[in-house]
């Protein structure tokens, strides 16, 4: 039959030629939303694991220096609720805290500052992320933006927790002499400026996972 008065045998041709070209372009589409849709998933995945980290790290840093207030408790009661993770401890965690929140301010105990602190000046990694910074082309814009933004941020946490663990360190040198309290109030400094940082990590954090992909 013709068509168009185009030979019937043409048109099965044109139309397998046009079904070659076009197929291919079609399941390429579908492989790089497959593709986009994964790599998305597995990043929020690992930006939420490394939300409910710095939550904790935040904690840490609040409680060496004081106080743990309403402000402060409340924050952080949010960030761990919205946490979308399986941790079977995590729930307790929470439940201590809003006991905790409940006490007057004055009965609030204040846990003794510790050599162990050295423990709370790690560096933090988001390794797949690391590894599949070349992909992030096939994400939309804004979440690229987010997640680059957010790396720069714990590049600059781990650069301020680098240089105070190198504070900490020279505590313990004996070689410093007097300039021991000048070092001491070089880290106490330090403290506030980093749980600043890790306070707008997971504010950050929070806002891109909740703004999609």
């Amino acid at each position: 039959m013709d068509l168009f008065g185009i030979p019937g045998d043409l048109v099965g041709l044109i139309l397998g030629w046009l079904l070659g070209l076009f197929t291919p372009i079609i399941a390429g589409r579908f492989q790089r939303e497959r593709d986009r849709r994964e790599l998305v998933a597995a990043i929020r995945a690992e930006l939420g694991e490394l939300r409910i980290t710095m939550a904790m790290v935040a904690h840490e840093f609040q409680e060496r220096l004081g106080p743990l207030d309403d402000e402060f408790l409340d924050w952080l009661i949010v960030a761990l609720t919205e946490y979308p993770g399986g941790d079977p401890e995590l729930p307790k965690y929470v439940s201590a805290l809003q006991a905790f929140r409940a006490l007057p301010l004055s009965a609030r105990p204040r846990r003794p500052r510790v050599a162990s602190e050295a423990t709370l000046l790690q560096q933090y990694r988001l390794p797949f992320l690391e590894a599949n910074l070349t992909r992030l082309g096939i994400c939309s814009i804004p979440f690229q933006q987010g997640v680059i933004n957010v790396k720069r941020t714990l590049d600059n946490f781990n650069g301020d927790t680098t240089s105070m663990l190198g504070y900490f360190e020279k505590t313990f040198d004996s070689s410093i002499g007097p300039n021991y309290k000048v070092v001491q109030a070089n880290l106490d400094r330090a403290y506030p400026k980093a749980l600043r940082t890790a306070k707008h990590l997971v504010d950050q954090v929070g806002r891109l996972l909740a703004n999609g992909t």
